[in-house]
């Protein structure tokens, strides 16, 4: 069974979110997610409705259970991969119709818009790890 993973990007920072557990500073930040998928965040004094307070400020992205040389792929990761042409494909790695599907964003129009995750992962594709900060590469 894979295990449920978050990770949150912060629009504020310009970078994913990271707890800080440093209550002997007087400094706690991190954030939770509640079974309704609403985010709150937690600091040494109080915590906060993200959502209603802080609207678009994080994205949260769901751990696909899959990992590419030892690093996790998350929903919303984008892979790059030239296995079947000269050219670079650019994929986003989304959920369509129940399945983990690798979603062309980019790249040969005569390939299919959607393959599966699971049967291509193992192929030779890399992952761009940071979409917010690599968007031009949708272009």
């Amino acid at each position: 069974m894979k295990p449920n993973k978050f990770r949150a990007w912060d629009n504020k920072n310009n970078c994913y979110f990271k707890p800080t557990y440093e209550a002997y500073k007087g400094n706690v930040e991190d954030l939770n997610i509640g079974m309704s998928g609403d985010l709150f965040m937690r600091t040494l004094t109080k915590s906060t409705h993200c959502n209603s307070v802080m609207p678009n400020r994080f994205i949260v992205e769901r751990f696909t259970g899959y990992q590419m040389f030892e690093e996790d792929i998350y929903f919303g990761d984008l892979v790059s991969n030239n296995f079947r042409t000269s050219k670079e494909v650019i994929r986003e790695i989304v959920e369509h119709e129940g399945c983990i599907m690798m979603k062309r964003v980019k790249g040969n129009s005569k390939l299919p818009k959607y393959i599966s995750l699971h049967e291509w992962y193992k192929l030779n594709f890399k992952v761009i790890k940071n979409i917010h900060k690599n968007s031009e590469l949708l272009k």
